[in-house]
């Protein structure tokens, strides 16, 4: 009986601690490497959308500067204001470039290196419905056009106060891309 204890003990202590020892360090191992995984996997998840949103500004950007004349801005914008209006059931009165006095401010110009741009300020008259005409106006800078809406003067046209219509006069700024230069 004493030989089979000894035998037990030392067959416990040789054989049993020591590979009770390497699975727990293979286990503690494996979690390592299973959560270094799993971060690896999040962290691919996240490069590519972000490789997925740069490919969308730069395809934007790309798109806008092919707008890199006057008139292709010109006619984006005229394009704009067009479907807007219908959209919205306003009536645009008139489009008028405003011009650059010594009291009023030059046109924007960003000198970046990423994406130089300028600015033509110019006064968009339109009437309508109150409501129509506010959602025509937060709509206006959505777009693939870039125009800033800085300040707008209102006035009321007409007798029915159940449906009030306006005159508004909108200050916008459009801005157009000079040319983009390197890729994306």
């Amino acid at each position: 009986m004493l030989t089979g204890t000894i035998l037990f003990g030392v067959g416990l202590g040789v054989v049993w601690w020591p590979t009770s020892e390497t699975i727990a360090t293979i286990k503690a191992q494996a979690k390592i490497l299973y959560d270094e995984a799993n971060q690896n996997e999040a962290d691919a998840r996240r490069a590519s959308q972000l490789l997925a949103v740069a490919k969308r500004i730069a395809d934007d950007v790309r798109r806008l500067s092919g707008q890199n004349s006057q008139s292709a801005t010109t006619a984006a914008t005229l394009a704009l204001l067009a479907r807007d209006a219908a959209i919205h059931r306003i009536d645009v009165r008139s489009i008028v470039p405003v011009p650059v006095t010594s009291a009023s401010p030059a046109p924007v110009v960003s000198t970046g290196a990423a994406a130089p741009f300028t600015g033509a300020p110019l006064e968009i008259t339109v009437r309508g419905r109150f409501r129509d005409v506010l959602s025509f106006i937060a709509d206006l800078p959505r777009h693939d056009v870039l125009l800033d809406v800085s300040d707008v003067d209102l006035a009321a046209i007409g007798e029915s106060p159940s449906r009030p219509k306006l005159n508004a006069t909108i200050h916008a700024t459009v801005f157009r891309y000079q040319a983009v230069t390197g890729d994306m």
